[in-house]
């Protein structure tokens, strides 16, 4: 049997281009001619991570996704004369009573305690996300609140208690908390509210901004070049507006003011009559038509995301799912009519502690797989071999050919013989060396075992006649 020569195994920087599989963020048309799309925010394309459970988040929804590295929302509330009118139940619990006291003023279930209802849903929806929540409150004038009890000014703080707080000090033309805002007046200015939207968001530009604008009446708003509504266009910022009570402006009419900011931002326009529903749809503000998000890594099962009401998404994808050297990462958006659309980045995966894996680009690794073949012993007929390569078994192949042996005369005999052979993967492992472990069965119950040493990233070696 001839020596098995090793092939030298050349080296190179592990390259995976920026831009492989990645199609992010990713859209679709849905039946009903809008935009669905999804973005992956985290990890970025080419990304190095550890071979561990890996979080993925982005956003999706309805329309363009404007911005990165993050998302805010500014809820901009109303609270001009009208909306202390009576709207009823605010809360869905069947009845008007203290429930509905949202900024607890006295009156009960009135169009700005319903519209306050709202925003404690989508706060609440929101608890545990990174989202930058803020409030502005608009009358006649406009005010933007301290969202923290830190020194200072904070236009901004993460969904939660002083959310909550900010929302229930909103009172007829004054916030409360925690820098009190007085002197809005009774009036209705859409325009002075989208200018205090626009001034709020401009310390967190190139972010996805979002506002959500609540309101039962209508005002005047100027569409010029460079007024505050075509600003808020240029920035990016989508305004989604909430017609709020059964004598809302409403959504449908061409000449509603709200629906204008929202056709101009790319925002949606919703009619809300019914209080006890604006929860619900103030929750689903970001992902009005979204049905759900789903992640998978590879060929792995897919895994379903947390989407909450301004269509940020997370998921974690199981260890088990992620391989030694590029990832593919898809994730998936679809919407309520069955329209799909995916975004696409690549990782890499680093090697876990206590295993052999992949470096970075700037070592060697080995691109080699080659065959072996395990060498007969005389007057032996071998029954079944198992091989392990690397501390994986591997499979055997098993197939008869027939040789002529010498028999001491003459002349020869033709004999059907057994060969086994065995395939060495060592693509993506680092430069060292790694054992090739044998072990045959003969047909007469003898065991034999073997190994051999293999080297990656070195020079060329010269082969040797195994033992086995």
């Amino acid at each position: 049997m001839r020596p098995i020569t090793l092939v030298l195994l050349t080296c190179g920087a592990l390259a995976v281009p920026g831009g492989a599989w990645a199609a992010n963020p990713g859209s679709a048309t849905t039946k009903a001619g809008q935009q669905l799309s999804i973005r992956i925010d985290s990890p970025a394309n080419g990304a190095t991570v550890a071979q561990a459970a890996l979080a993925v988040s982005g956003v999706a929804g309805i329309g363009a996704l404007s911005g990165g590295g993050g998302t805010n929302v500014l809820y901009a509330v109303d609270e001009s004369g009208s909306t202390g009118d009576n709207a009823g139940d605010c809360n869905g619990d069947g009845a008007t009573n203290a429930g509905d006291d949202a900024n607890g003023d006295g009156a009960v279930g009135t169009v700005l305690d319903c519209e306050l209802s709202g925003v404690l849903a989508l706060n609440a929806s929101l608890a545990g996300s990174s989202v930058g929540s803020g409030l502005v409150a608009f009358a006649d004038s406009a005010g933007t609140a301290d969202m923290s009890a830190a020194a200072g000014q904070q236009d901004f703080t993460t969904p939660g208690a002083e959310v909550e707080t900010v929302a229930r000090s909103v009172k007829s033309g004054a916030i409360g908390q925690f820098t009190p805002v007085t002197g809005l007046g009774g009036g209705t200015d859409f325009d002075r509210a989208i200018e205090k939207l626009n001034a709020t968001f401009a310390g967190r530009s190139g972010q996805r901004n979002i506002g959500a604008f609540l309101s039962d009446g209508s005002s005047s708003i100027n569409e010029a070049a460079g007024a505050p509504l075509d600003a808020a266009r240029a920035a990016g910022t989508r305004i989604n507006t909430y017609s709020v009570g059964p004598g809302g402006a409403g959504c449908s009419s061409a000449s509603s003011a709200l629906k204008k900011i929202a056709d101009v931002t790319g925002g949606t326009c919703t009619e809300v009559q019914d209080p006890t529903k604006l929860s619900s749809a103030l929750s689903g503000a970001g992902g009005a038509g979204l049905h759900g998000v789903s992640v998978r890594v590879g060929s792995s099962a897919a895994v379903a995301a947390s989407v909450t009401g301004l269509g940020t998404w997370t998921a974690t994808v199981p260890r088990g799912s992620l391989k030694q050297g590029a990832n593919k990462v898809t994730a998936t958006a679809t919407s309520t009519d069955g329209t799909s659309a995916t975004a696409t980045v690549t990782v890499n995966v680093g090697a876990a502690a206590g295993t052999i894996g992949l470096p970075s680009n700037r070592r060697c690794v080995s691109k080699r797989l080659f065959p072996i073949q395990i060498r007969r012993r005389a007057g032996l007929t071998y029954d079944f071999a198992t091989v392990v390569v690397n501390r994986r078994k591997v499979r055997v192949y098993v197939r008869t050919v027939k040789r002529w042996i010498r028999t001491g005369r003459p002349s020869g005999k033709l004999l059907n013989v057994r060969v086994f052979k065995a395939y060495v993967d060592l693509r993506g492992l680092a430069k060292g060396r790694y054992t090739v472990k044998i072990i045959v069965v003969a047909t007469n119950g003898k065991v034999i075992t073997g190994s051999r040493a293999y080297r990656t990233c070195t020079r060329r070696l010269k082969g040797t006649v195994p033992r086995l």
